[in-house]
């Protein structure tokens, strides 16, 4: 046995061992919403609605309101920039632990809106089955919270011209071209297929379009498969660890603090530590073909005051966003998509093993010493 698999095997048992002292209840399982039973969505709705009927005891703030003000609060550090996608993990992780505290047994579904992308309306989640807004610009007074102001949660689109979403392909395309590249891999996600979503739901002056766009309880699903869109593109990656960019003015680094869940990004990497995994959609729909993505309108561009609000470059914004619309003409017309999305990748497969394999072992050596 040579010295590189004796340390690959020594990481592998480090894992386990961690794992299993972290998770004495096991890995809770997310599953797609359209897999769920009737129960476990019923026992969702009820976990959310307790936190929204229970105060903090400020005034009139509810847990769900409190929770809300936590994404306001941190908007510099959890967009436009690395920590996007580490620090919305926590986040959402963070409020699933909450609604475990209500019912054990509830976990936070992800809605794989790259299914639904040609008519995303036909989707549960706009169903009684979730907590089923109504549209308009008043707001559905079902489900009222306090900020930045006491309303009722807006999701003021037009159903009978509702943008198309970031569909399967696309997204499988976007993962295959920044293979390697978290910088390109982040900054495409959540320059575009996250902003439709948002800006599709909550359309205009929406809570979805918002920095208080927790407001709406869709925004857990969304944000839950945003994640299981990262986790995957981790799984595949030769780099599991990859994180890369500039954070407030420095070079990110894996040890980041990710406020104000006193953890750093390091921590927020292997979601099988934090104890979780995402199940696939069972019965997944067959791809659209060609006649119906001949059909399917491109998604709506996103507004410039989605960009303007989080602070990002409307040049290189629009960039990535035609490249997006042009994978997708690509695949109407039944053209070969280049293999490109926002620069070149990084190819040093030697690096990209030593760092895995240098914090596989890190995490090995940590789960054999004793908490303090």
């Amino acid at each position: 046995m040579n010295i590189l698999n004796f340390l690959q095997i020594f990481a592998l048992l480090g894992s386990l061992f961690a794992q299993q002292s972290k998770c004495p209840n096991g890995i809770r399982i997310r599953k797609e919403i359209r897999d769920m039973t009737n129960a476990e969505l019923e026992a969702l709705k009820n976990a959310i609605n307790v936190m929204r009927s229970t105060s903090t005891g400020n005034r009139t703030e509810t847990i769900y309101d409190y929770i809300v003000k936590v994404h306001l609060d941190y908007v510099p550090i959890a967009h436009n920039t690395p920590q996007f996608l580490p620090w919305h993990r926590l986040y959402v992780l963070y409020v699933e632990d909450i609604l475990r505290q209500i019912d054990p047994t509830v976990t936070i579904p992800y809605w794989d809106w790259g299914v639904d992308a040609a008519r995303p309306l036909n989707s549960v989640v706009f169903s009684d089955k979730y907590f089923n807004i109504r549209p308009g610009p008043q707001g559905d007074c079902s489900f009222r919270v306090i900020y930045p102001r006491v309303h009722c949660v807006v999701r003021n689109y037009n159903a009978n011209n509702f943008t198309t979403f970031i569909n399967s392909e696309t997204l499988q395309s976007i993962a295959s071209d920044t293979e390697g590249d978290y910088g390109s891999f982040r900054e495409t996600i959540e320059f575009i297929p996250h902003a439709v979503v948002h800006s599709g739901v909550g359309g205009v002056n929406g809570d979805m379009t918002s920095m208080m766009s927790p407001n709406d309880p869709i925004f857990w699903l969304h944000h839950s498969m945003i994640d299981k869109i990262w986790a995957d593109w981790q799984e595949q990656t030769d780099n599991f660890w990859l994180y890369e960019g500039t954070h407030l003015g420095q070079t990110a680094s894996l040890w980041n603090n990710l406020e104000p869940f006193k953890s750093n990004v390091w921590q927020s990497m292997d979601f099988d530590s934090l104890c979780y995994r995402y199940a696939p959609l069972s019965n997944r729909p067959q791809m659209l073909s060609h006649e119906e993505l001949e059909d399917t309108p491109l998604p709506d561009r996103i507004p410039l005051s989605w960009i303007q609000m989080h602070g990002m470059d409307e040049e290189k914004f629009r960039n990535v966003e035609n490249r997006i619309r042009s994978i997708m003409m690509a695949q109407k017309e039944g053209k070969e998509i280049s293999r490109e999305i926002t620069g070149a990748k990084d190819n040093n497969e030697g690096a990209k093993l030593s760092s895995t394999l240098f914090y596989s072992i890190a995490i090995a050596l940590l789960a054999f010493i004793p908490a303090f």
